[in-house]
């Protein structure tokens, strides 16, 4: 054991900072402080009412050992009778001084931990739902659902108790030291000069649980996120019978968390130790001293009592400060990760730009450039002109750039070359939230929530009764829905297991169908759908259409007769554009 210890122990101490892999940079010193200023700035009250229960509770703990020195000094051993009752009236008022402020300072942390945890939850939440589309396709959510419980969680649980160790701690060795300076001042000042010794250790293994501590949340996060992915995706995994593949690389990441489990163990238990044999020699030393100072008549029995409690109320919270010192670089860690998430930039346009409550939905390429990847463009040189208030079918081979045209106009992307119009103005004009707001838009990984029947369907502030709820249902062959025994309050299941995928793609259609845009984008509305649905999910698109422009990216002949023009792209490129009977397209 102890050999295995020492393994872990040397492990630790070469232990480097993690790679970053999560496309997030690493946040400042100075950042890290603004966002922890900011937190307590807006609970500046509860916090200042902690520090001063800490205080008293501080001060009062100190005076307990004055106040026994009295009691043993001037009353016990003279036997005064009449100052009795006084000394111990006064040892339970401070007692109860104590007592209070420690209850006090225990409602008042656990209240403030809550609303750092709540408002830093919400806080992040709102953040990441502002951030660029392809940052999340560089990010997985399962790593970003990690950070935003996990480090939140190990931040606000060190500013629980641990952070109120820390203040009381230094207000204990501020009182002591005081008091010792009152009965020996050479005993205070040789105190004084070994405090260094704690903190330097506490400073070196700080520095080390810090690297840890990184390394630690960044190994979970990522675990935690293919734990995630292979969950959603546990038909895949059984059905390709990769079970053992699958545990194989689970396996790896939790063997890499229990190393850095068992580093941090190790780091720890050597830190106590040495926080353990600093205090005891420390204590040893004073007791021989205070013993000789007895016998020589220098002092009382009292100033050995107070004495002893006052090194025990310096040195142990001394020990206890240089733990916190430790503990702290692993909220630092976290503290830094969720600067990092917060420091990303939203996207442009979400709160400016030009609002707008009507389109006419003319759609206009330029010369525009995209690409995914470094070297492999999914658009060249694209020109593309789409008339409003008319439907129009996309088509072409996959790859060629017809889901990237809507994220496009979406903008989910942003192009970095050419102009995208919209009613003649720039896209990156308009005020993002407002242009969406006209746009219904199904894509191609379109979800259901687990929610009701008509939460998904009005979600997105969708205004519709419950007789228009259904008889949308009915058109798209849904009716089994609405006739179940909970109609509209049926529960949708999580990844909604209880739908199928032409189900699924059915109800995502309704909901886009019904909200009350100007434009609407399709991005493969019945691939999972059979001839017979599809035939009535086209003809309801022809039915609400009504004089929007509808943009239809398909693959289906049947969709393709429904548009007044069809777009054929190719390699990126607009090769043809006209009339369904014109193209000579083979679906």
């Amino acid at each position: 054991m102890y050999i295995e210890s020492m393994h872990y122990l040397k492990a630790s101490f070469k232990h480097q900072m993690p790679e970053n892999k999560s496309s997030i940079a690493t946040a400042t010193n100075l950042e890290i402080r603004r966002l922890l200023y900011g937190e307590f700035r807006a609970n500046w009250q509860m916090a200042g009412g902690i520090i001063l229960c800490l205080i008293f509770a501080a001060f009062a703990e100190v005076t307990l050992p004055m106040i026994m020195r009295y009691l043993i000094n001037d009353v016990l051993i003279p036997k005064k009778m009449a100052l009795l009752w006084g000394a111990l009236f006064g040892f339970l008022a401070v007692y109860g001084v104590q007592s209070g402020c420690q209850s006090m300072q225990i409602f008042l942390s656990g209240r403030l931990q809550g609303r750092l945890n709540l408002h830093l939850k919400d806080k992040l939440t709102a953040h990441l739902l502002k951030l660029p589309g392809e940052f999340f396709d560089r990010v997985s959510s399962g790593y970003l659902a990690s950070r935003v419980f996990e480090d939140v969680r190990s931040l606000t649980t060190f500013f629980g108790q641990p952070m109120q160790t820390f203040l009381l701690a230094a207000c204990k060795i501020s009182g002591a030291t005081v008091m010792l300076f009152y009965l020996k001042w050479q005993l205070a000042l040789a105190l004084l000069a070994v405090l260094p010794l704690f903190f330097a250790a506490a400073r070196f293994f700080g520095r080390k649980q810090y690297t840890l501590a990184a390394s630690h949340s960044e190994s979970t996060s990522a675990a935690y996120g293919r734990l995630q992915e292979t969950l959603s995706n546990i038909k895949l995994v059984k059905s390709s019978g990769d079970e053992s593949g699958t545990l194989k690389t689970h396996r790896k990441d939790y063997a890499g968390l229990y190393q850095i489990n068992m580093e941090m163990t190790s780091l720890t238990m050597m830190f106590q130790r040495l926080m353990t044999w600093l205090p005891d020699a420390c204590r040893f030393a004073v007791l021989i001293l205070a013993c000789l100072w007895v016998l020589n008549g220098e002092w009382q029995i009292g100033d050995l009592t107070a004495v002893s409690a006052l090194v025990m109320s310096m040195i142990i919270p001394t020990r206890t400060l240089a733990f916190s010192m430790v503990q702290l670089t692993s909220a630092q860690a976290s503290l830094g990760r969720l600067s990092a998430l917060l420091k990303l930039i939203p996207e442009d346009n979400l709160e400016s730009g030009v609002k707008v409550d009507k389109l006419a939905g003319k759609v206009e390429f330029k010369q525009v450039n995209f690409q995914y990847l470094p070297n492999q463009p999914v658009l060249k040189n694209f020109n593309l002109a789409i008339e409003p208030g008319k439907i129009t079918a996309i088509v072409g081979a996959s790859g060629a750039g017809k889901s990237t045209l809507a994220g496009l106009l979406m903008h989910f992307y942003r192009a970095p070359d050419g102009e995208i119009r919209l009613d003649d103005r720039l896209i990156d004009d308009y005020n993002m939230r407002a242009l969406r707001k006209r746009i219904g838009f199904l894509g191609t990984d379109m979800k259901l929530f687990n929610a009701t029947l008509r939460e998904n369907l009005c979600y997105g502030g969708i205004k519709a009764d419950d007789r228009e709820l259904t008889e949308m249902l009915n058109e798209l062959g849904l009716a089994m829905l609405t006739a179940a025994p909970y109609g509209l309050d049926w529960l949708v299941e999580e990844n909604a297991k209880n739908l199928s995928a032409g189900q699924q793609q059915r109800i995502a259609l309704a909901r886009e169908l019904l909200r009350n845009g100007d434009m609407l984008i399709l991005d493969e509305p019945t691939s999972a759908l059979d001839a017979e649905h599809e035939v009535m999910a086209a003809a309801a698109i022809h039915k609400h259409a009504g004089t929007r422009t509808v943009i239809i990216i398909t693959h289906r002949e049947c969709l393709a007769k429904l548009a007044d023009s069809v777009v054929w792209l190719k390699d990126g490129s607009c090769i043809a554009q006209g009339t369904f009977a014109d193209l000579d397209y083979q679906f």
